[in-house]
């Protein structure tokens, strides 16, 4: 019988001979070095087949069985087989597990592996079944069995439930919160929660009962996000201060997704149709942070941890959405913003710094997005267009258009969801993103600002969730009023969102917007009416603003053109007879006067034709 298999791993007749441990050591080392990157080793052509891989998991699994419970088919040679191994080098049994992770990236050939036995085995080897004393830190042979793990629950659903049954979500949390346990196991425990989590949202429910999660999550991942806000280096490895703060917060975010989901929440929140009076909007959006409220609830003591995330670690202006400002932000969507709530959970100062911190990561992501190209301008094409394809690199930032729709999002709503949150934040926003000092003597999305972004992404028609969430975020810093809106933006850029919104709005009458005041303060600000006079000219005027008209449909100033035609179609029938009137009197005294002479264009035509002859 071979003592290998067509993988050049160790045959079930190898692996039963333990006077042969340095060869067995020396097979499993070079294919784990060789083929430490391969996705698939049976591929179309190959040199393996598929069965070369099932013999070679099944050996391995065979080998690594700690014990033989519940196998009634069981031979003395198993019993044998499992005694043996049990007293190898950990060296061997790391090399077997690092061989079976390989062959484990696919669920085919895998079957012994990724069975209920399967299962058990690997979790006695990661120390979750029976779980590992009190104290007892991850051995090298513990996390390759986690690596293994991790795999078999991402691609296999069966694994996953194989092990839930076995009480891996709870083996789990007590490992993770082991005194000096390894950041390795630390971050491989978080990562089984976040597979649990993210593929069955009966699972996260289930998570989502446990009084004392978020507490002990918190517990668990506060020492690694105070290394992160000092501005420490991050070790290198698997498990770092980064990763194990990343993934534990996609946990807390599936959790709180699924309590919100539960409670009627959706991913733009309950958007109103139509027109809404003040107290109907209040009334929704206290009913809304009512459920988020609840949706977080036993999670609150993570807010401070988001905000000092957000706020305290500088952002990368190449890659704002790097983790773990990304991670932080989605986690933060999911909490009310209610001024109460905030006020309640966040007793620091760095709550104060939120808004604009946000609007920083957004501006850098848009101006991702959005590159500005001068050259464009000068080819009569618009400067401002998304970058289509992802880089070639995968290890650059990838900002465009595709993955820009599922990742920039998330901090749009986070300020929306801010601006509606007070007036006074409301204010701040609109000075930074939407500033009175506007361009507008060319189109508004042309510029190379955010504001310009902004208007260009609310008709974009590449970025559906970007579009959808720009247009919430500046509908939201006009108090939620059309006119107001489109007296900024104009009415051709509002439109498409207007009409989603079931909310009609007069174009005409947004040059004329009035100043706006908040019942809420007191304060008000007003909507642009045209660029504001120097002083000199204002005292010989004897008034503060220049009425400069401004083109309801584009936002733009209007041209001398664009004036006379504006002031044309503002007239009645009557007065436009009178001005018609009027002009022909004008044209009669002149002719007669001899300054002009009116011709017929028949007799002008005759004229033409005998001259040319």
């Amino acid at each position: 019988m071979a003592l290998v298999t067509g993988l050049g791993l160790p045959s079930k007749a190898l692996v039963r001979q333990p006077q042969l441990v340095a060869v067995i050591s020396s097979t499993l080392s070079a294919f784990a070095d060789k083929h430490a990157s391969d996705q698939a080793l049976v591929k179309p052509n190959g040199p393996f087949t598929m069965q070369d891989k099932k013999d070679s998991v099944d050996a391995l699994v065979a080998a690594l069985k700690i014990t033989l419970e519940g196998e009634d088919d069981a031979t003395e040679e198993d019993v044998g087989l499992m005694n043996t191994w049990k007293s190898w080098p950990q060296e061997v049994m790391v090399y077997a597990l690092q061989s079976l992770k390989i062959l484990g990236r696919e669920i085919a050939g895998s079957d012994s592996l990724m069975s209920k036995r399967g299962i058990s085995m690997l979790m006695m080897h990661a120390g979750l079944l029976p779980v590992l004393e009190d104290g007892a830190r991850a051995s090298d042979v513990s996390v390759e069995a986690m690596k293994c793990l991790v795999n078999c629950l991402h691609i296999n659903e069966a694994c996953r439930d194989a092990f839930v049954e076995k009480d891996g979500i709870a083996s789990t949390l007590r490992l993770i919160q082991v005194k000096n346990q390894t950041m390795d196991a630390i971050f491989l425990g978080a990562r089984f929660l976040f597979l649990l989590s993210g593929h069955s949202a009966v699972y996260a429910a289930e998570m989502a009962k446990m009084d004392t999660l978020g507490a002990l999550l918190v517990k668990v991942v506060t020492p690694f996000t105070n290394h992160l806000i000092e501005q420490k280096p991050v070790r290198n490895g698997l498990g770092n201060e980064l990763s194990i703060a990343d993934e534990i917060l996609k946990v807390v975010f599936n959790i709180t997704m699924v309590r919100e989901e539960q409670a009627g929440i959706g991913f733009l929140g309950n958007v109103g149709k139509g027109k809404e009076t003040e107290s109907e909007k209040m009334e929704k959006r206290q009913a809304e942070y009512a459920k988020k409220a609840d949706g977080v609830k036993g999670f609150e003591s993570f807010l401070p941890v988001l905000v000092d995330l957000i706020t305290c670690i500088p952002v990368k202006e190449s890659d704002p959405l790097s983790a773990p400002h990304s991670f932080a932000i989605n986690c933060l969507l999911n909490f009310p913003a209610n001024p109460d709530f905030f006020l309640k959970w966040l007793p620091g100062e760095n709550k104060d710094k939120i808004p604009s911190q946000l609007c920083k990561v957004l501006s850098c992501a848009l101006k991702l997005v959005l590159p500005f190209n001068q050259h464009a301008i000068q080819a009569s094409e618009h400067p401002l267009e998304a970058v289509n394809d992802p880089p070639n690199d995968p290890r650059q930032p990838d900002y465009s258009k595709r993955r820009a729709d599922e990742t920039v999002p998330p901090v749009i709503l986070v300020l929306k969801e801010l601006a509606n949150c007070h007036e006074s934040i409301r204010k701040e926003l609109r000075q930074v993103l939407t500033p009175e000092d506007i361009d507008r003597t060319k189109r508004l999305d042309t510029s190379n600002t955010t504001v310009a972004r902004l208007i260009r992404l609310m008709s974009s028609i590449s970025m559906e969730n970007v579009k959808n969430s720009v247009g919430e975020l500046l509908f939201a810093l006009f108090d939620e009023d059309a006119s107001k809106l489109t007296s900024y933006v104009g009415y051709g850029n509002a439109a498409g969102f207007l009409f989603h919104r079931g909310i009609m709005a007069d174009p005409n009458a947004a040059p004329g917007a009035k100043a706006s005041t908040s019942a809420e303060d007191g304060s008000s600000y007003e909507i642009y009416d045209g660029p504001k006079d120097s002083a000199s000219e204002s005292a010989v005027k004897g008034k503060g603003k220049a009425k400069a008209p401004i083109n309801p449909i584009t936002g733009e100033i209007m041209s001398d053109e664009q004036k006379t035609n504006d002031e044309w179609d503002r007239l009645s029938e009557a007065e436009k007879e009178y001005e018609t009137h009027k002009l022909m009197e004008m044209l009669d005294k002149l002719n007669k006067s001899g300054f002009i002479k009116a011709v017929h264009k028949d007799d002008l035509a005759q004229q033409n034709e005998s001259g040319s002859g």
